[in-house]
């Protein structure tokens, strides 16, 4: 898998940090996903952009000085796990696989740091990627190296696949939400 696939792992300032447990929780879930942790990892830490007269607005990259303080206290215990391997953060026992943190400088925001990973960074250096979320479980057992592997024999799948995506639990009672809405 590691010659196949990379997954980018998103985080960025958010209000449990500088806990450093929802990125565990997430790493701990990834034993439902097959062949993940065989896979070159990359925790991308979007970059964080300190407001002094703004109200704070962490989806639009403006943080008070507290979250950024707490973001880098964060970065630095994160730094510190994946550095040492700490479990969660340790790739498969069979030598195969990576885990590494890369730390933006400035804030860009999900779509472009997705791209800085790609273009500015050159992370990717498989034909596939997959891009989670901090904060996206894998709840059930899911077949990645299975679905990796037929896509790599037999690119599209026949009919032309060139996205997989993995639900979410927001989308659990998703026709409820929007009738609440």
């Amino acid at each position: 898998m590691d010659e196949l696939l990379t997954v980018i792992i998103q985080t960025s300032p958010i209000p449990s940090h500088p806990s450093t447990a929802l990125l565990e929780a997430l790493f701990r879930s990834f034993k439902n996903a097959d062949g993940l942790l065989e896979a070159n990892i990359v925790v991308l830490a979007d970059g964080c952009d300190t407001t002094h007269d703004e109200e704070e607005n962490v989806k639009r990259g403006k943080a008070s000085m507290r979250t950024s303080e707490n973001y880098a206290l964060f970065l630095s215990k994160l730094r510190g796990m994946v550095e040492r391997c700490e479990p969660p953060f340790v790739a498969s026992k069979e030598g195969k696989g990576r885990i590494r943190l890369v730390e933006l400088p400035k804030q860009h925001g999900s779509a472009r740091a997705i791209q800085a990973a790609f273009w500015e960074y050159d992370l990717v250096r498989t034909p596939f990627v997959m891009i989670c979320q901090h904060d996206n479980f894998f709840i059930h057992p899911t077949s990645l190296k299975s679905i990796v592997n037929a896509l790599h024999k037999r690119p599209g799948l026949g009919i032309g696949v060139k996205c997989i995506h993995f639900l979410s639990t927001s989308t659990m009672n998703y026709p409820q939400k929007v009738k609440r809405r």
